[in-house]
């Protein structure tokens, strides 16, 4: 009987057309729904992109409450030089039923131009309730479960077990692809909570902020957590080491509205604010000016391109650099800063910055504007004549002050008489000055000593590897990564070495004995590295070599101790 139930799937999930061609996409959310808990049947299909569609089935055991349309990432295919644009279009039913069991819903049809594709029966199979608890298992939380392409959700993983347990740690990481990715801190405390006749210790393991970046169905990937427990922990012979995964769900990420789409459309979605800011606004020739764009909010920022402020023949701009800050869980700001240099003079009015946004609560565009300082660039001249003037007094007053000079001066010179120096042999101890050279040179040999023994130190000329390699062929993710790890041992106090294999780059750099700045510096490096490796995001990344020597520093003050 299970291997019928299972060819019955396997047909009705992927039902061919009657004619035409393709494959009707049916699924269900979750895949084993709940009595008298809502949830979707989503049917799907290719089709040419604009066309026209309609979709009909039975389901005299299911009550229809709602639908919403999806349409999916845009395609193109070519067929005997003929291109054709496709898109993956459909509707997605939220549906309830108060039965139990196999239940289907029959006869699908998805109509679209001149073509048909049909399923007979598609079987959803009802529980009476949801699954019993789990002794641990790991648990996905995500804010929405359907979001506007380059909307931000707020994932986290919680591991919750009914044993007590001594540690754990993430033994496999999900890879979110499709997704940019803003890691944040997890919250280490351990909460409490009662699911039936059992009492679970929840712990967060792995949190982040996603922005989609493609629009259809996307995964969000389980995660892999290892759990230590005592010895005899439970009857059920929970001991030692033990893994539990989450399981994978989806997001449906839905596209803003293409057809009324602004020409200023900054690809931000959600409410953003705006700030400019310049220290003045009158500048000479050739003089650099500054301004600073800052714009805060809960979106996409990582992809917001820096807008056109100033624009003019006389007006030379560089290239724009940006910055990303965290303020809180879902908020942060992008910094950019501008550089513009005057190469004749010019007058520019005050203006407005506009740029549009979406609405994903109300569906709809949206403009934000904010004052734009003018800029007026005068000619140098005048305060080049001011200095050159001043220097021309200056070096004319000279020789009249020379005339000053004191008549006698000459007469007071002749009477002058170098001092003569006497060579006394009683006034040399010698006793003393090679005690004096003694005491230098054993002071040198001491700090060499001191000096060149760490230098020999496996680790030290380890990580003096490392930080050449970098230097010469560039920071990756894997290279800081093996850096900051064979070096927490001098970077970390010895409470945090005990726990250091619980802790992130991040949060290893966050508790160091680093400067502030290194720790700013290193911060934004691994910031980085991540989105170049994980997101495919390429980002300049500058080699400080001061900060890397402060690592060198502190494993050597370690040594000497």
């Amino acid at each position: 009987m299970k291997y019928l139930l299972l060819l019955v799937f396997v047909i009705t999930d992927f039902a061919f057309g009657v004619s035409g061609g393709g494959i009707l996409d049916i699924y269900t959310t979750p895949n084993r729904p709940v009595k008298n808990e809502a949830f979707e049947l989503v049917i799907k299909a290719d089709i040419v992109a604009g066309e026209e569609f309609r979709i009909s089935f039975g389901a005299k055991d299911f009550e229809v409450l709602n639908r919403r349309l999806i349409r999916e990432d845009l395609r193109t295919l070519t067929n005997n030089g003929k291109i054709t644009t496709i898109q993956k279009t459909g509707y997605a039913y939220s549906m309830v039923t108060d039965k139990v069991g196999s239940l289907g819903v029959t006869n699908i049809r998805f109509e679209s131009g001149d073509k048909l594709l049909a399923a007979a029966r598609f079987e959803v199979v009802v529980q009476s309730s949801a699954p019993r608890p789990k002794d641990q298992f790991v648990e996905v939380v995500i804010s929405k479960n359907s979001i506007i392409k380059g909307e931000g959700i707020d994932l986290r993983y919680f591991l919750a077990t009914s044993i007590p347990f001594i540690s754990q740690e993430v033994k496999q990481y999900p890879k979110l692809d499709g997704f940019i990715k803003r890691f944040r801190d997890t919250n280490p405390r351990i909460e409490r909570f009662a699911s039936g006749n059992k009492v679970y210790q929840r712990v967060e393991v792995y949190a982040a902020r996603l922005y989609p970046q493609k629009i259809g169905k996307i995964a969000i990937d389980p995660i892999s957590v290892k759990i230590n427990y005592p010895p005899g922990a439970t009857p059920q012979g929970y001991s030692g080491m033990s893994t539990v995964a989450s399981e994978k769900i989806f997001v449906e990420v839905l596209d803003y509205p293409i057809e009324k789409l602004p020409a200023n459309f900054s690809g931000l979605i959600g409410n953003h604010e705006l700030e400019i800011y310049r220290p003045q606004q009158s500048f000479n020739i050739n003089v650099p000016i500054t301004v600073r764009l800052i714009v805060t909010g809960p979106g996409n920022l990582e992809e917001l391109v820096a807008p056109p402020l100033y624009v003019n023949k006389n007006l030379e701009d560089f290239d724009v650099k940006s910055e990303i800050k965290t303020i809180n869980e879902t908020t942060s700001s992008k910094i950019f800063d501008y550089t513009y240099l005057g190469r004749g003079p010019l007058n520019i009015a005050d203006s407005k910055l506009t740029i549009s946004m979406f609405d994903p609560e109300r569906r709809q565009y949206f403009e934000k504007a904010v004052k734009l300082p003018g800029i007026i660039v005068a000619a140098n001249g005048g305060a080049s004549n001011s200095t050159s003037i001043v220097d021309s007094g200056e070096e004319k007053s000279m020789p009249n002050a020379s005339k000053k000079t004191d008549k006698n001066l000459a007469s007071k010179i002749d009477h002058l008489m170098p001092p003569e120096f006497i060579l006394r042999r009683d006034t040399i101890n010698y006793f003393k000055s090679a005690n004096v050279v003694i005491a230098i040179v054993s002071f040198l040999i001491l700090l060499s000593f001191f000096i060149q023994r760490p230098e020999n130190d496996p680790l030290i000329k380890k990580i003096s590897g490392q930080i050449a390699l970098m230097k010469k062929k560039g920071v990756v993710y894997s290279s800081l990564y093996n850096l900051i790890f064979d070096s927490k041992a001098a970077l970390l106090s010895t409470e945090d070495v005990a726990i250091s294999t619980q802790l992130s780059l991040s949060e290893i750099i966050e508790k160091s004995q680093l400067s502030d700045n290194a720790k700013k510096y290193f911060q934004v490096l691994i910031s980085r590295c991540e989105n170049e490796t994980f997101n495919n995001k390429q980002e300049k990344i500058n080699f400080r070599n001061n900060y890397f020597k402060e690592i060198v520093s502190l494993i050597r003050r370690k040594k000497i101790k």
